[in-house]
């Protein structure tokens, strides 16, 4: 059964590979290097840093008091009623119908 939030552990493996592929991939890219300039870079992992400075604060600041998740609006009588009626809407055609294999 699906949850009302989905990603879990799978987000966290994007946001990991986010931060990875932003960092620099030649020694010479990185800051503490002889041959670095801040010409000759991109400003992504600051961004990011300072990203997670931001909310990260502001989550030990404030959020983790009072932010609980997603609230789920029904029982689950009444959300396996809400899929039955609307099961149709959103169906994709299938490949087949298409002709290709």
């Amino acid at each position: 059964m699906l949850s009302a939030f989905p990603l879990r552990k799978c987000g966290v493996c994007r946001t990991f590979k986010a931060v990875l592929f932003s960092l620099p991939l030649f020694y010479d890219g990185l800051p503490w290097s002889p041959n670095f300039s801040w010409s000759l870079t991109n400003y992504t992992i600051l961004w990011f840093i300072g990203i997670g400075v931001c909310f990260g604060g502001w989550w030990v600041i404030s959020a983790r008091h009072w932010f609980k998740g997603p609230v789920r609006m029904g029982t689950e009588e009444e959300l396996a009623q809400l899929e039955a009626r609307r099961e149709g809407d959103f169906a994709l055609p299938a490949d087949t119908e298409f002709g290709t294999s």
